[in-house]
């Protein structure tokens, strides 16, 4: 992959809230938000979109502004090289260390258990599938961890680990008490711009998680299980590339990248970029909502900003 840059300055994102439910959260408690009734009293132009003066023209996300997981969202995403198209959406919810989780299920097979909310994003397992070479059986394998550990937010970062579950079907193989450990490198401080078909150019934030699924069974081989399952206890890292108000933006297997092209669901964030050098009250800004100008003084906005010497989260 090409070198990303960090971004200098500080970027701005407008969060349009819905009256029913509030909007997702940063995940960050040192995020400062500025949230009022704004708006213009003269009419700014623009046609279409809500004018009644009482509903907001987009409902708030739900989850963690990171990862939303408002229901009836779906990514799209296309795989590098081979052009494969994708898909992504919640899916059905998990139960795991007493706390429901949602499925987060990718169109090729895939589901990660995710826990989402106002405080961080948390990882709890993968259901995956697996093809043994020698007859053609393809094999689901379903590895829940302990609990979900954080990978964005609240408490994330360092290692991990505890003893979670492996299942695996055809055969309702079922191992209930499997060592794991693994790691989470968080790139805190620092967004960079990735390429969100559709949306553009946006920031985003690089999360690395590596799962050892055996623990020290798995450093030595998995001795007992069968030649064909032992790929299931290697160590595995996936790189994530996540956006405000958007989600995964770009997902990383080893060598196999997927990058988003659309999103069917979410109304586009309003994100805008101010250099080092820009004045204290930049220039105003038109808001606008599916192309109509936001002109109703009572749509609650919610403003997240942060500034420092290398970019903002």
């Amino acid at each position: 992959m090409s070198a990303m840059r960090i971004l200098p300055g500080i970027f701005v994102m407008f969060a349009l809230a819905g009256c029913g439910g509030g909007s997702g959260d940063s995940g960050r408690n040192d995020v400062e938000r500025n949230t009022g009734n704004t708006g213009n009293t003269g009419n700014t132009g623009g046609t279409g979109g809500n004018t009644d003066g009482n509903t907001p023209p987009v409902a708030g996300t739900t989850g963690n502004l990171y990862l939303p997981t408002t229901a009836g969202v779906t990514w799209h995403y296309t795989s590098d090289g081979s052009g494969e198209a994708v898909t992504a959406r919640f899916d059905g919810t998990t139960t795991i260390d007493n706390k429901i989780l949602g499925n987060f299920v990718y169109s090729v097979g895939l589901t990660d258990y995710v826990f989402s909310d106002a405080n961080y994003i948390g990882f709890g397992g993968s259901a995956f599938s697996l093809t043994d070479d020698a007859n053609g059986d393809v094999y689901t394998i379903d590895i829940k961890l302990k609990t979900a550990h954080p990978f964005l937010g609240q408490g994330a970062g360092g290692s991990y680990s505890g003893n979670g579950s492996i299942g695996v079907q055809p055969g309702n193989l079922q191992l209930p008490a499997v060592p794991y450990n693994g790691s989470v490198n968080a790139n805190a401080a620092n967004l960079v711009k990735i390429d969100a078909g559709d949306w553009g150019q946006i920031p985003a934030r690089r999360v690395a998680i590596t799962l050892n699924p055996g623990g020290f069974l798995g450093d030595i081989g998995g001795l007992g299980l069968p030649d064909f399952l032992k790929p299931l206890l290697k160590v595995r890292t996936v790189e994530l590339w996540l956006a405000p108000g958007v989600g995964i933006v770009q997902r990383k297997d080893g060598d196999l990248v997927r990058r988003l092209t659309s999103i069917d669901g979410i109304q586009q964030p309003l994100v805008f970029e101010f250099s080092a050098s820009a004045p204290a009250q930049p220039a105003t800004q038109q808001v606008l909502v599916d192309g109509a100008a936001v002109t109703h003084q009572e749509w609650p906005v919610e403003i997240l900003y942060r500034s420092n010497p290398t970019g903002w989260l």
